[in-house]
């Protein structure tokens, strides 16, 4: 399901498989139901709820090694869209829904070679595309129905 697809794209747009580890947000051996009943008195008193899904969290490694802190930021630009992109591919490919996809500055802070391979990737996909950039040589490689440009508040057609 959704880490096929994250191990997959992993493998294509960073080089490596990254694997992600779900951290509930309440103990483990519970569950959420049980863990609420017990803390509602606390969260009463402090008016905080301590226990939940808002709690949860995914930690993300790189290499068997967690990622947070010592990978870059174009890696995680890549890592973002890649989680999101996984995300995207479930929902077409397992769940059979239409996705509308929006990217914004897609190009900034990633190398030529990783902004094809991300274009290769959504290419790949039956989406609807919006995307911004700061620069047409950007996205000149993609191909697109519509292109327009936005300046002081001022939209005016480009293709």
């Amino acid at each position: 399901m959704l880490e096929k697809h994250l191990v997959q794209l992993g493998v294509q747009l960073l080089d490596e498989e990254p694997k992600i580890i779900y951290q509930q947000g309440w103990p483990e051996g519970k569950s959420l139901g049980q863990a609420l009943r017990e803390s509602r008195e606390r969260d009463l008193k402090f008016g905080i709820t301590h226990m939940g899904s808002h709690r949860s969290d995914l930690e993300i490694l790189m290499d068997a090694r967690q990622a947070r802190g010592r990978v870059s930021r174009g890696q995680q630009k890549l890592l973002a869209a890649t989680l999101v992109l996984s995300q995207v591919t479930h929902l077409i490919r397992d769940d059979g829904v239409e996705v509308i996809l929006l990217l914004d500055d897609l190009a900034a802070e990633l190398d030529r070679q990783r902004l094809r391979r991300m274009q290769e990737v959504i290419s790949g996909l039956r989406v609807q595309l919006f995307m911004t950039a700061l620069h047409r040589a950007a996205v000149k490689s993609w191909e697109f129905d519509g292109m327009f440009h936005v300046e002081q508040g001022e939209v005016r057609s480009v293709l």
